[in-house]
């Protein structure tokens, strides 16, 4: 007969790594709990060393996913502030070598032929 608190873990951290791909990241917090209580139970008795190897391998899985996740929204941050400052106005040197904002003027009316 299969664990209940195994077969449990397998398919919130299986939930988990769908949330995850699909950037469903508020997810996260209440699988969190629960994953929690899963990790309680497990504690309580004696597991089969698979089942502890499968939910580590899972674990780890979920855990270079969020790594993964947390680097690209790092990168569309940084990438999100480089453009909104060339909006705001270029960061350009003066004739005495200090650093002078110069502003970028849009058109309002861009003509196209």
């Amino acid at each position: 007969m299969r664990d209940p608190t195994i077969s449990e873990l397998r398919s919130l951290l299986e939930t988990e790594t769908a949330a995850i791909l699909t950037g469903q990241y508020a997810q996260l917090d209440d699988l969190a709990a629960r994953k929690d209580q899963l990790f309680q139970e497990l504690q309580q008795a004696p597991r089969a060393a698979a089942d502890l190897r499968a939910i580590s391998r899972m674990l780890a899985r979920n855990q270079a996913l969020l790594a993964a996740a947390l680097k690209g929204i790092s990168a569309a941050r940084l990438r999100l502030t480089a453009l909104k400052a060339v909006r705001d106005g270029l960061q350009v040197y003066d004739q005495s070598g200090r650093f002078a904002a110069s502003p970028v003027t849009r058109p309002d009316l861009v003509r196209k032929a």
